[in-house]
Formats: C-alpha cells, sequence, structure tokens
C-alpha cells in the first residue's frame, strides 16, 4: 500500500479480506504496521492471489 512492504490476505474463499502494510524507522525497527479493510479500496489491489501463494 502506497509503495510500503506488506502483505495481501484472502480468506478461505479466494476474496481478498485485508492488506497489511509495514513502515520502518532508519534503524530498521518498525515504527507502524496500517491496516485496510475497506472492500473498495481493497479493489483496487487485486482481486485474486498470486500463482503459487497460499490464498
Amino acid at each position: 500500500m502506497n509503495g510500503a512492504p506488506g502483505a495481501l490476505l484472502w480468506n478461505a474463499q479466494g476474496v481478498l479480506e485485508q492488506a497489511c502494510a509495514l513502515e520502518w524507522d532508519p534503524q530498521g525497527r518498525v515504527r507502524g504496521i496500517y491496516f485496510q479493510r475497506n472492500p473498495q479500496k481493497l479493489a483496487a489491489l487485486t482481486t485474486t492471489p498470486a500463482p503459487g501463494s497460499r490464498g
């Protein structure tokens, strides 16, 4: 999300349920964890799991 490293999480039916992004400080520690669960915003990311993923 917004260019930050993170993960997309699908439910057992293969529907994208949430996205998680991490923000890091200059020392490499996690400074923030952001979740997005709004279905309208998730639709802009992707709608199917990547090949070979566990989604």
